[in-house]
């Protein structure tokens, strides 16, 4: 069963952030055969109402490699985030989760 575009957005962003922030841990990860948001398990729990700063994430560099794992996660929209997704360590990641469910949603 296909993920719904909330969770194949928060499962994305958690990914990439994973790998780049030590503040970031993937604790269940059972790849994208569960759709149950249960299945998919990040610390911390509430990242969503996060700063990227507050993950780790503070400079520009960082940023950009946040946005080439988004795109390898959804390659679907990778030409949007590519020229269109502007992220700042200072925005919240829910924010930006909802800016790409939406953009999920359109496809």
């Amino acid at each position: 069963m296909p993920l719904d575009p909330k969770e194949r957005a928060r499962r994305a962003l958690v990914r990439s952030l994973d790998v780049l922030t030590e503040l970031v841990t993937i604790t269940a990860d059972p790849g994208d055969d569960n759709p149950d948001p249960k299945a998919f398990v990040c610390i911390p729990d509430d990242i969503l109402d996060k700063t990227f700063k507050r993950v780790g994430l503070d400079d520009e560099q960082e940023m950009q490699a946040l946005k080439a794992g988004l795109m390898i996660q959804l390659p679907e929209i990778k030409p949007w985030i590519k020229e269109k997704l502007k992220l700042k360590p200072d925005a919240e990641i829910g924010l930006v989760w909802q800016v790409i469910v939406l953009r999920l949603s359109e496809q």
